[in-house]
């Protein structure tokens, strides 16, 4: 008996025989973007000497023509993904037919020489597969660090045109595919009571404050949830409600009747802040009730300085942090080709900026849980989620990193499918249906996640969570 209907599968990844990879070949003109470095040089040279025109361009701008997004360049991982998108709408706007973008993660999706930041190219190039059916996309993770650039070359030309969307080589040329293991099983007996205290992002609402209250009800434990609304009290002579539209409406017929103008943006704001207040608040209460000590602390991990006096609080007051969980996010929804730089930004930063703060402001040695929501939308690509999925399979790649670096530490990133809760409306949910995707339902999704974490198997790092999608 499982989960009812919601697999969990630990994703893994496996040998490729080269043999078995479907060979299309490289023909036409390339041009390779990103950075004019050793491995974008030694594609030149090989391209030239197969026959095919092959040139280092800033950006692409030639039609009919296949693009490498090389990606290798020394930028910080937020200007890199931006790069990589910028590219790839420049690509689309030319008419290119083959995009081939480079990854730099150790050739095995592992984290690679900079621990997992530069992971989410490949969720780039999974978005652009659905979103542009009429072009071949690939994502190649590349093991460049101690390689020549000649080898490195040379093997990402064996590969180009082979059936994978996403695919890695190592070292010695060997290549590896993601894979889905059987669906693991809900976890019997008991968890051992947690010691010291757990930081939690995000989890002061929504999804993950279920998540956190099913740990509380099965190990105790003190969570330290960190957010960024502070708290207000419930506006007075107002009756109690959960829906924004009716908050909204008491707020406004309460200002006429008292003879004050207000702007239906400042009703808004006031009515958001009060539901956030209320439903932190109820949260809290319902951590507690579960067996957990809850406490908010207000925190804008965008501001590292505010976020390590804030962290440097909370070990004086409750000792050793022993946990993380990072279920931050926001969702800003465009194609690739309508992607701006401030959604791709307020995407990214969230997920990956905010997670970044927290680890340089840790003792990551003290650490002996670690919980990162990802989303199914990294692993396989989403319309329409270009920012969100690349994001969220940089996480996952950071937790592969971690687990190699913790080896006191269960690190799991969940590939979450859509919540019955959370950031799913009505519009999105029928999207889902119409995919024949189920929603998690929030209990089931809160067992999972605390089973998992507290006594799941330490090889699962990544895991895929609800229905396959499509591909």
């Amino acid at each position: 008996m499982g989960y009812g209907q919601v697999a969990v599968r630990p994703v893994e990844f496996a040998a490729l025989d080269p043999e078995g990879a479907i060979q299309r070949g490289v023909s036409g003109r390339v041009e390779i973007v990103g950075h004019n470095g050793p491995v974008a040089q030694a594609l030149v040279v090989q391209l030239t000497q197969m026959g095919i025109q092959a040139q280092i361009a800033e950006r692409f701008a030639a039609p009919n023509t296949g693009l490498i997004v090389t990606a290798l360049e020394d930028l910080d991982p937020e200007q890199l993904h931006w790069t990589a998108l910028e590219q790839a709408q420049a690509f689309r706007a030319a008419g290119g037919k083959r995009l081939v973008i480079l990854q730099l993660t150790g050739g095995r999706f592992d984290g690679g020489p900079d621990g997992g930041w530069r992971g989410g190219l490949s969720s780039l190039a999974k978005t652009a597969a659905r979103e542009w059916a009429d072009i071949e996309v690939q994502a190649v993770d590349v093991a460049a660090q101690g390689v020549r650039a000649a080898d490195v070359a040379s093997n990402i030309l064996q590969v180009m045109g082979a059936g994978e969307v996403e695919l890695g080589i190592g070292v010695e040329g060997e290549l590896v595919v993601p894979v889905l293991a059987n669906s693991v099983m809900p976890i019997a007996g008991k968890a051992v009571p947690l010691a010291g205290a757990w930081l939690v992002t995000g989890g002061a609402r929504g999804v993950t404050a279920a998540c956190v209250r099913e740990t509380a009800a099965q190990a105790g434990g003190t969570f330290v949830l960190l957010g960024r609304s502070s708290l207000t009290d419930w506006p007075a002579g107002i009756a109690p409600t959960r829906s924004l539209t009716e908050l909204r409406r008491s707020l406004a017929l309460q200002a006429k009747d008292e003879g004050r103008s207000a702007r239906p943006a400042e009703i808004d704001r006031q009515a958001r802040a009060a539901l956030a207040s209320d439903e932190i608040r109820i949260n809290i209460a319902a951590i507690q009730r579960a067996g957990g000590q809850a406490i908010y602390k207000v925190c804008d991990l965008m501001d590292e300085a505010a976020a390590r006096q804030t962290i440097e609080h909370v070990r004086g007051e409750f000792g050793t942090i022993t946990g993380l969980v990072h279920g931050a996010g926001v969702l800003a929804d465009r194609l690739i080709v309508e992607t701006r730089r401030e959604e791709f930004e307020r995407v990214f930063r969230t997920k990956v900026t905010g997670l970044k703060t927290v680890l340089d402001c840790l003792d990551l040695s003290t650490l002996r849980h670690v919980g990162l929501f990802s989303s199914a939308a990294a692993r396989y690509g989403n319309t329409g989620q270009v920012s969100y999925a690349m994001a969220n399979d940089v996480l996952n790649r950071v937790a592969r990193h971690l687990h190699g670096a913790l080896p006191d530490a269960k690190v799991t990133s969940f590939n979450w499918g859509p919540w019955e809760g959370g950031m799913v409306d009505a519009a999105l949910a029928r999207h889902f249906e119409d995919q024949g995707i189920g929603l998690i339902p929030i209990e089931t999704g809160a067992r999972i996640f605390a089973d998992q974490m507290l006594r799941g198997d330490r090889r699962y790092v990544e895991l895929l969570i609800g229905d396959e999608w499509t591909v």
